[in-house]
């Protein structure tokens, strides 16, 4: 048996999700965007600006209902330890995982005890 004492620090973040664009339905989203554009801009002739928004409100609407979301994978990652842990720790962690290794192996009571 070990015992080890770790500081180990947590921080809370506010996961921003990210569109995750390989399991987009993209047919679907092209099938929303299939629509007259010619005739939808007519009014706006002359204000490029306008005529922008109204582009860019509809593909953005498509992507939003056609491109799922997911967290980012630093989100839910574990942080790393606030120390690093001994050299004589990590190789007592080292020693026990080959003892149970070894005891696996070839099941002999001399390893388990050397192990317990």
């Amino acid at each position: 048996m070990l015992i080890i004492h770790v500081d180990v620090c947590s921080k809370i973040t506010n996961a921003i999700p990210k569109l995750n664009f390989n399991k987009g339905n993209y047919n679907e989203l092209r099938k929303y965007l299939d629509i007259d554009w010619d005739s939808l801009l007519q009014q706006y002739i002359g204000d490029v600006e306008m005529m922008w928004n109204i582009i860019k409100d509809k593909l953005l609407e498509g992507v939003n209902k056609y491109i799922p979301t997911t967290l980012p994978f630093t989100s839910w990652k574990k942080d790393k330890w606030k120390k690093p842990l001994d050299v004589e720790i990590r190789n007592l962690i080292k020693d026990k995982s080959t003892l149970w290794r070894n005891y696996i192996r070839s099941k002999d009571p001399l390893i388990f005890t050397q192990y317990c």
